[in-house]
């Protein structure tokens, strides 16, 4: 449910970024039905003008930013239900974070805790990176890549926003470097990637995977 609103994010931010006339149609809202109250007025009309994103933005981040755990054992997480049982989740805190980041400056994260986050993700890291559950053994490229995004994001913001001290913001850029030398070495000779480790068969590579591996590296460039 969470991940469900974070792709509810990532629906109306280019249409506002962009400020085009946003056609609502059932196809794309019926993937994300359950943001429900946040959309669903947006139904009603074929035609959306920025006022109206610019609400169904607010709406969803400040869900998402009540989603974010505050206590211990895994302050700053974010779970992957948000009703329910559900456990915390790298995955989807890097999602969450991407996705709040990436908002436009006049409507700033402001309850969300980046540090806590942060902080939370490092701790639940293994060799070669993360998995998709923080039981799991297996370093995983997909989410190695939305880690790697929602860290540059998180450095390339100012401090207003990231809530980053000067030290915190060097420590994250050395665990970005470290970041993508390990996507890189993740990366098969033709230059795709599949979600373990590159080995001699192409058939182990993947589109996802491949994606996930240049959008990661086209946000930490300006870093580099």
């Amino acid at each position: 449910e969470t991940i469900l609103v974070v792709g509810g994010l990532w629906i109306v931010l280019p249409a506002l970024k962009q400020r085009r006339r946003l056609k609502m149609s059932a196809s794309i809202l019926g993937g994300f039905l359950a943001i429900g109250v946040a959309v669903l007025p947006l139904l009603g009309s074929k035609r959306v003008n920025d006022d109206d994103i610019r609400q169904a933005i607010a709406a969803l981040a400040q869900s998402l930013q009540e989603r974010q755990l505050r206590s211990d054992p895994d302050a700053g997480a974010f779970n992957w239900a948000m009703h329910g049982p559900g456990g915390a989740q790298v995955w989807t805190t890097a999602q969450a974070l991407t996705a709040l980041l990436a908002l436009p400056p006049d409507q700033p994260p402001r309850s969300l805790n980046v540090p806590a986050a942060l902080g939370y993700i490092d701790s639940k890291r293994i060799e070669g990176g993360w998995g998709y559950q923080a039981r799991d053994a297996q370093a995983i490229t997909e989410i190695d890549a939305w880690v790697l995004i929602a860290r540059a994001l998180a450095v390339r913001s100012s401090g207003e926003i990231s809530g980053l001290s000067p030290d915190q913001r060097q420590v994250q850029l050395d665990n970005l470097r470290r970041d993508v030398d390990t996507l890189l070495k993740r990366q098969f000779t033709d230059g795709g990637w599949g979600p373990f480790e590159a080995d001699t068969s192409p058939g182990h590579e993947r589109t996802y995977s491949t994606l996930m591996g240049l959008w990661a590296l086209v946000e930490a460039r300006p870093l580099l």
